[in-house]
């Protein structure tokens, strides 16, 4: 008695679906297709360029808010942003960064965003009767409503 079986696999970064797909006897399909169109711009120093080299805008000073200055800019235009950070470390601080940013600068009303802070404190108050442990980074960062993941995050905290 023979048996099919179908594996469907999905991956965003996989370099070499092709060898992989020859290995497992399989057929691969891949798209470029984006639903919301992608815009890749490259950081040197303060200044923003398009990908044909072209300057697109400069930043203010602060080198160590300019990933906080293009997030406020993204959030108040009204999309969403993600981050991929290299590690954990990272992972943890920029959003603690971002999330405390956010906070202060609500506070002072200097960037048009509005957060709805009272909001979050109640999804924070219902997050705390889950039967888990919630990471205390995690609950500082939703506090600015800012969120992160990275591996092994359930690891330590169920």
């Amino acid at each position: 008695n023979e048996l099919d079986i179908q594996i469907v696999g999905m991956s965003a970064t996989l370099p070499n679906l092709s060898l992989l797909a020859r290995w497992l006897g399989a057929k691969s399909f891949s798209t470029d297709y984006r639903p919301v169109p992608l815009k890749e711009l490259i950081k040197v120093g303060s200044s923003l360029y398009d990908q044909r080299g072209h300057h697109f805008k400069t930043l203010p000073d602060a080198p160590h808010e300019h990933i906080v200055h293009l997030c406020q800019e993204t959030l108040t235009n009204g999309h969403n942003v993600l981050i991929f950070c290299p590690t954990k470390i990272w992972t943890e601080k920029i959003a603690l960064l971002i999330s405390d940013c956010l906070r202060s600068n609500a506070a002072a009303e200097t960037d048009g965003l509005c957060l709805d802070f009272d909001g979050l404190q109640d999804i924070l108050k219902q997050l705390s009767n889950l039967p888990l442990t919630l990471d205390p980074k995690l609950c500082q960062a939703l506090g600015g409503a800012v969120a992160f993941h990275h591996a092994g995050f359930f690891q330590n905290f169920l």
